[in-house]
């Protein structure tokens, strides 16, 4: 659903009903009457004429040099370009608006910039930025203001969709429909009862959700507000959820009125997914392919354009998923068997996955190629958000968004030209396997250079419930023999042998697959070999990975960061210093890439082997005439790290520890009324951290993945080998958020990590890096040193050692 914004607070024009006026501004009008004109037409949802005089206004505003009319502009610019769903263009319009008038010290200004700032980012459910925005919102706001009764509302919603304490919940809801209530803002009141009703539709509580909507409905019509269409979509929502398909096509009808909504993000993928929803109920299968035919392209143009912000790529992600997942049960049961199903339901699902991970890796390298981008905020749209895509990510932007799904009754047209591409990407001895773990119709795809077959997998709750018993027997070390094999046998015994025979295996997959570890699935029943003794994999975040630039390197230099100070009991530790700490000093605010933190986090367990690999590592660079470098103790700092990047290293060695995320905090897609499992968006509390050494000051040195991106253009190969470097938080459709997926949005072209901690003293790399500069590609270097532990016939043959390593990337 739509979050309604606070579109004119700081403006003087109020949230209720506004009657649109004939415009009577003529082009050389001052900028004071061509803000109130964008206003104007702002309230009566005239968005494009909006933008239009909002930009007339801002250029004679910055050639007057009136700032604070210009943060005002700015911040009508942003409103508009949210409800015409230019997200980054609207971003950049808010974040000139929002330092404008902080410079100038305009408190309510700046307050309602970051009340759009947080509607923008809730209308992307990117929950945790909404959240950080209103508290900014409500720190600044005056405590009088008529525009307070907004902010409670946004917070409400939030809190609704958090869905963590009821009745905290509707305590807020209730404090905001008061102050609506006592400020006459019937506009506020009606999204209130709007979010009420949604909030009870997703709790199943179908009669509380109709009660909500009757008293939207109720002050629509009393006072005729604006934006009804909205209402009809919910409406459809809860006809849909009723059982009640064809009256909730009838309130689709009403929402689109013959038109596109002008809305929001939500807009296209929500009216997709009740639409395709109420088709399969009422008329079918086929009717429901048909509808996710016709949404698909603008579904597309929606998901190119979401701001490019980490939690809102993963939002939109998951959004997508859901309508990817019906598309695949569609194609399915609608077409006849054959290849001409697979390959649209194969597309579908390439199409949508995990394009979080590309758009930021194609943003960081457009930011270090152009740093003065930001520069051009608020001036445009579709160049600016060209430039963020930049050249690398041309070709696959290219077939993500020039759709042909089902453009005629020849059936489809584009699926065909992305499978081709995709073969030709294949070398003649790979296979792409493109698992899909849907609600709807679970399946696997296996492309070669010269066919593509599909099978069906087992329901989504069975499947999910194997893969977590496999990866704890293969961590915990109660690994019967027949264990991989059982799932081996699940996941690709229904196709065909001719894929399955290639030996370079890359695999496309999403949610807890991407937890598991694969190379200790087994080929045959017994005690049959793993499959990492004959095959290499390779983790792909989606098949479009293959159209990423960038060819295999031969080893030159490798960098190397480990044998780190990560406790007093090291000692390197200055004894001066034992006896200065008080726990307090932990309190203090952190620094850019330094958490904040007790001393639980500051100091970290001794990793006794980092010496150990990083000199045997070393000396096998060396006795190959290559050069290494290596951050030791306390000299390995964010800033030399920076430094020492700057010399272009086509290997990086981390030999340290990466905390993962302390928590996980859900909140609630409420895109449809019909799944029988709800969405869910699933945020980090706190990004992964790879720690660096401590300081001699006690702070402790580190990066968050955000901080990647700041790093200088990493192409080369990056190996993370310290507790869970790849674990994260699983997500369908949007894959997994850890250190070694921030490396691949950073730019390295393939990183090796981990999915447990695990003991080693160098022994396992140093098989690995043999193969390497030996000429061998990453994963199959990866497998190597795999088959050598399985057959060392000690200890590190045990799958707990061995497979938890695991190749992400392109070779």
């Amino acid at each position: 659903m739509i979050l309604r914004l606070a579109l004119l607070i700081g403006l003087g024009i109020a949230t209720g009903t506004v009657v649109a006026q004939p415009l009577a501004c003529p082009p050389a009008c001052d900028p004071h009457k061509l803000l109130m004109a964008a206003a104007r037409e702002l309230a009566a949802n005239r968005y494009a004429e909006a933008e239009r005089l909002a930009a007339m206004g801002l250029e004679k505003a910055l050639a007057e040099k009136d700032e604070v009319l210009a943060a005002k502009l700015y911040n009508n610019l942003g409103a508009a370009r949210i409800y015409r769903r230019n997200y980054r263009g609207a971003f950049e319009a808010l974040e000139q608006a929002r330092r404008l008038a902080a410079r100038h010290g305009q408190r309510e200004i700046e307050a309602g910039i970051w009340s759009n700032l947080a509607s923008l980012y809730g209308m992307l459910a990117g929950w945790p930025a909404a959240e950080e925005a209103l508290a900014r919102a409500a720190a600044l706001m005056p405590p009088g203001s008529r525009y307070r009764p907004v902010l409670l509302a946004q917070r409400a919603r939030i809190a609704l969709q958090k869905n963590t304490d009821t009745k905290l919940a509707e305590r807020i809801w209730m404090q905001a429909m008061e102050a609506a209530c006592d400020a006459g803002d019937w506009q506020t009141q009606r999204h209130l009862w709007d979010d009420l009703s949604e909030y009870w539709l997703s709790a199943g509580r179908l009669e509380a959700a109709e009660a909500a909507l009757a008293n939207s409905f109720r002050l629509i019509a009393l006072h005729r507000l604006r934006d009804p269409r909205s209402f009809w979509l919910l409406a459809a929502k809860l006809r849909l959820a009723q059982g009640r398909a064809e009256e909730a096509l009838q309130c689709l009808r009403r929402a689109s009125d013959g038109r596109k909504i002008q809305g929001a993000t939500y807009a296209a993928v929500e009216l997709a997914v009740v639409d395709v929803a109420a088709q399969f109920r009422t008329r079918g299968a086929a009717a429901a392919l048909a509808a996710c035919r016709r949404a698909w392209p603008e579904v597309a143009r929606w998901r190119q354009s979401v701001l490019p912000d980490q939690e809102t790529e993963t939002a939109a992600d998951v959004t997508l998923a859901e309508l990817a997942d019906q598309y695949v049960k569609a194609v399915f049961e609608a077409l006849p068997a054959g290849a001409g199903a697979s390959v649209e339901a194969w597309a579908a699902v390439e199409e949508s996955r995990a394009l979080g991970i590309l758009r930021l890796r194609a943003r960081n390298a457009a930011n270090r190629a152009e740093p003065d981008q930001g520069a051009e905020a608020g001036r445009g749209g579709s160049g600016a958000v060209a430039a963020a895509n930049g050249p690398q990510a041309q070709r696959w932007l290219d077939l993500v968004t020039d759709y042909g799904h089902g453009a005629a009754a020849g059936g489809p047209v584009f699926p065909t030209r992305l499978l081709a591409a995709v073969q030709s990407a294949l070398g003649p001895q790979q296979t792409l396997f493109s698992i899909w773990l849907g609600r709807g119709r679970p399946t696997v795809w296996a492309v070669t250079r010269r066919s593509i077959h599909s099978a069906p997998l087992p329901p989504r709750a069975i499947l999910m419930e194997r893969i977590r018993e496999f990866r704890e027997e293969a961590q915990n070390g109660s690994f019967p023999p027949s264990s991989g094999w059982e799932l081996y046998r699940a996941m690709f015994g229904g196709l065909p042998a001719e894929p399955l025979a290639n030996p370079e295996w890359l695999i496309s997959a999403d949610d807890e697959l991407l937890l598991a570890p694969l190379a200790a699935l087994r080929t045959g029943g017994g005690r049959n070999g793993y499959l990492a003794e004959t095959r290499t994999l390779s983790l792909l975040p989606s098949a479009l990975w293959l159209f990423e630039a960038g060819g295999r390197a031969k080893p030159r230099g490798l960098l190397l960061v480990g044998d780190l100070v990560h406790n007093r009991a090291d000692p390197r530790w200055p004894r001066e210093n034992s006896q200065a700490w008080r726990w307090t000093d932990f309190l203090r605010k952190p620094q850019k890439g330094k958490p904040a933190g007790g001393s639980a986090f500051t100091e970290l367990p001794t990793l006794a082997g980092s010496r150990s690999e990083l000199e045997t590592i070393g000396k096998l660079w060396a006795r190959a005439g290559l050069e290494t470098s290596a951050l030791r103790g306390f000299e390995a700092t964010a800033e030399a790290l920076h430094q020492a990047l700057q010399r272009g290293w086509t290997d990086i060695h981390f030999a340290t520890h990466v905390l993962p995320a302390p928590g996980v905090q859900a909140y609630r897609a409420l895109i449809t009324g019909a799944s029988e499992e709800l969405a869910r968006l699933l945020f980090p509390v706190g990004e992964p951290y790879l720690a660096l050494s401590l300081r001699r000051d006690g702070g402790r040195e580190g990066l968050s993945a955000a901080d990647l991106a700041e790093l200088p253009a990493i192409r080369g190969r990056v190996v993370l080998n310290g507790c869970a470097t790849g674990a994260g938080a699983a997500q369908r459709g949007a894959g997994i958020r850890s250190f070694a997926t921030g490396w691949l949005a950073a730019g390295a072209s393939s990183v090796v990590a981990s999915l447990w901690q695990v003991d080693d003293d160098g022994a396992f790399f140093e098989a690995y890096y043999r193969e390497l500069l030996d000429g061998a590609r990453p994963s199959a270097a990866l497998q190597a040193a795999q088959t050598a532990m399985i057959r060392s016939g000690t200890w590190r043959a045990q799958p707990r050692y061995w497979a938890a390593y695991f190749h992400l990337g392109k070779d």
